[in-house]
């Protein structure tokens, strides 16, 4: 005689499958603040973001980077070849480092650089150095 497994539901017929609650369905109670519904984000994922927030983001992403890597731009401006490019690029870059250095934004990479012992970004390429310690911009004199 064969062993059949343990009926889950004693007592009921067909006890091998589970049933459906009678009565009335109730929906689930959300409470605020509470977790999220079950297969949804939390919300501020769901919404669709404007254009116009993702472009400005990525503008002041791009600002902050250029202005906190002010001295590798000056170095950058400062290999490229001679000619109106160069000169462009020059007073660009210069211009970037002269604001980042006059907040201190040229700082944390310079003692990033001395804690690891390594030489501060842009040196050795020609360029003058500010009058913080930094890259200045401009032709060697």
């Amino acid at each position: 005689m064969p062993i059949s497994p343990p009926d889950p539901l004693p007592g009921r017929p067909g006890g091998d499958r589970a049933r459906p609650p009678s009565g009335p369905v109730r929906p689930p109670v959300v409470v605020p603040g509470g977790p999220p519904a079950a297969g949804r984000g939390n919300g501020a994922l769901d919404r669709p973001v404007a254009p116009s927030r993702v472009l400005l983001t990525v503008a002041v992403s791009v600002v902050v980077t250029a202005l906190f890597s002010s001295a590798h731009l000056v170095a950058i401006a400062g290999r490229a070849e001679y000619g109106p490019r160069r000169d462009a690029l020059v007073a660009v870059a210069g211009g970037i480092h002269a604001v980042a250095s006059a907040a201190g934004l040229d700082r944390p990479a310079a003692g990033l650089a001395a804690a690891l012992g390594r030489a501060p970004r842009g040196a050795g390429t020609g360029v003058p150095p500010g009058p913080r310690g930094g890259q200045a911009a401009g032709p060697t004199p």
